[in-house]
């Protein structure tokens, strides 16, 4: 509707309404007076609608029509009508040049008013404009700076500049002090336009002074991290989205015994790492890339016939748009640490090995006497022994998961590789766990988007994987709260996620809860070993994928719970 009553329209129907009007008077005659009359309205109209042009083709349709009123002769109104049309068709383009030129002459203004830079037109050497920045820039009003005279201006060289720019000189430097006593530098660029139809000059200020210290301040800070970065004992690089080496320290040198100029843009598969090392940081670097996440990963790499232990930190660099640019890579050597972890390893192992024997005999010794074989105990009796029974297969299960993590490390674990449908454990896992949650009336959700996932792996591990993660959730759950289990495919890989709604993984516990034996506080009253999440990662990197987490769990409301993140390749 506004678009109907526009001014464009309403010229439109005037001009056809003027026509017809005095055409009236012609066509039939009354008297001379009305045309008159008529044609003066039409004019007058036109004019205030149309302009100049717009008068100016009215007056020759008036006159035109006024002769041929006179003379009844409509040759001359058709000549007029023709001149009419030549004026119309010869002004068209010029009124639509000027239409376009107020535009962009309003487009300038604004762009002038709201720009950064400041901007000065001097014309006669009186200052004609000023833009808000600029006034900023001095620390004045802008009213406060037009009109005065070019030589009253606190820039020191401006006249010298302008009349250096009619030389063919067009950027200077001018400085002045600003409102605090700060002596400022200006970078000038000057130009000629025409400002109310004659010369004037255009100057375009520019703090440079600004632009210098935030240049010696990232000078600076880059400095400082090539010094961090040069002098670091870990080996520090540097990867773009192509996987490629863009950079590395020189500690590379003395680590991997390879000349950081050689690895300089090649492929993290092909600087010498094992087939498996190099898909296990292709595929963190993805994730990385993909999720913008910082990632963790051990690998070994053997350098000169000494097999050595990385433990590998992926940070992600983003760009100004927050999209992954880089990948920074932070490579620690945790060999020693892993000889004595491996010590350690072998102690247990021996330990629990040990412990077995004894184990046992207590607890056969334990059903005898519950199975009245050694004759009829009272209830009393019976209830220590059960007791004593019990605390033995507590201690059956540490010994065995001791025993278990020991030969994982080792990589001694009888492992059967098969080719196992995950979805298949998964339920099987999940059915067998279903009766431990009715105290807590804890809900198990599964979702399964592919019926038949096939993983290369042994079905008794990836057991273990989905029984802890779920129990894990149930322990630690709320009373009436949810796990829920989803598996799908992603790519060559296979996505598991297992989520709850319980307590949570605190910011101080969350470098930790992979670590071996390590419990929270929110742990002390739950029994456990500490070592289930250790075990469940050894497996996963066992079976050449990634496992991470985020807590709290980003698809609740409430701040709460925890998602672990599982991707297992497919088998081929």
């Amino acid at each position: 509707m506004n678009n109907l009553f526009s001014k464009k329209n309403l010229s439109y129907l005037s001009l056809v309404v003027a026509i017809v009007l005095m055409a009236f008077p012609y066509f039939y005659p009354t008297n001379i007076g009305l045309v008159i009359f008529l044609g003066l309205v039409f004019v007058s109209l036109m004019y205030i609608l149309w302009s100049i042009e717009g008068g100016a083709i009215s007056f020759l349709l008036f006159v035109s029509f006024l002769l041929a009123t006179l003379n009844e002769d409509k040759t001359i109104l058709l000549l007029g009508v023709l001149a009419s049309i030549v004026v119309f068709a010869s002004t068209f383009g010029l009124r639509k040049t000027i239409k376009n030129i107020k535009k962009q002459g309003r487009n300038y203004a604004n762009f002038s008013e709201k720009s950064g830079d400041g901007i000065l037109v001097i014309q006669d050497e009186i200052v004609k404009y000023v833009n808000p920045a600029l006034a900023d820039i001095v620390g004045k009003r802008h009213f406060g700076l037009v009109n005065r005279n070019i030589k009253d201006l606190p820039f020191r060289g401006l006249a010298k500049a302008i009349k250096q720019y009619d030389n063919g000189q067009s950027l200077h430097e001018i400085s002045f002090e600003n409102r605090y006593g700060e002596a400022v530098i200006l970078e000038a660029n000057i130009a000629t336009i025409s400002y109310n139809n004659s010369l004037a000059y255009l100057i375009n200020f520019r703090d440079i002074l600004r632009r210098i210290k935030v240049e010696e301040v990232l000078r600076q800070k880059e400095q400082e991290f090539q010094n961090l970065v040069e002098n670091a004992t870990d080996v520090i690089a540097r990867f773009d989205k192509d996987l490629r080496c863009i950079y590395i320290n020189p500690v590379a040198k003395e680590e991997w015994r390879v000349n950081p100029s050689y690895l300089f843009w090649k492929n993290i598969g092909d600087i010498g790492l094992s087939e498996d090392m190099a898909l296990k940081w292709e595929s963190a670097m993805d994730y990385v890339f993909k999720n913008k996440k910082e990632k963790s990963i051990y690998i070994e790499h053997i350098v000169e016939g000494e097999k050595k232990y990385y433990h590998v930190r992926l940070l992600p660099e983003l760009d100004k748009n927050q999209n992954v640019r880089t990948v920074l890579t932070i490579s620690r050597n945790v060999t020693e640490i892993k000889e004595i972890d491996q010590v350690k390893s072998e102690f247990l192992s021996h330990i629990t090995h040990q412990l077995r024997s004894p184990i046992s005999v207590i607890r056969w010794c334990s059903v005898m006497f519950l199975d009245d074989m050694l004759g009829r105990l009272t209830q009393k009796q019976k209830k220590y022994i059960r007791k004593i029974y019990e605390a033995n297969n507590n201690l059956t299960n540490i010994s065995n998961t001791f025993f278990n993590v020991a030969l994982l490390e080792f990589g001694m674990l009888d492992f059967h590789a098969k080719n196992v449908n995950i979805v298949n454990v998964a339920k099987k896992s999940i059915e067998e766990l279903r009766c431990g949650v009715f105290g807590k009336r804890i809900s198990i959700h599964e979702k399964y988007k592919n019926q038949k996932l096939l993983i290369k792996g042994d079905d008794k591990l990836l057991e273990v994987i989905f029984k802890g993660l779920v129990y894990n959730g149930i322990k630690y759950g709320y009373s009436g709260g949810n796990v829920w289990v989803e598996i799908e495919k992603d790519g060559d890989n296979a996505y598991i996620k297992v989520m709850d709604d319980g307590c949570g993984i605190s910011p101080e516990d969350r470098s930790k809860i992979f670590t071996k034996f390590f419990r929270s506080d929110k742990s002390k009253d739950v029994y456990g070993t500490g070592l289930d999440l250790y075990i469940i990662k050894l497996i996963v990197e066992n079976l050449g994928g990634i496992i991470s987490f985020e807590s709290p769990n980003p698809n609740l409301k409430t701040l709460t719970g925890t998602v672990f993140y599982i991707t297992l390749p497919l088998a081929k």
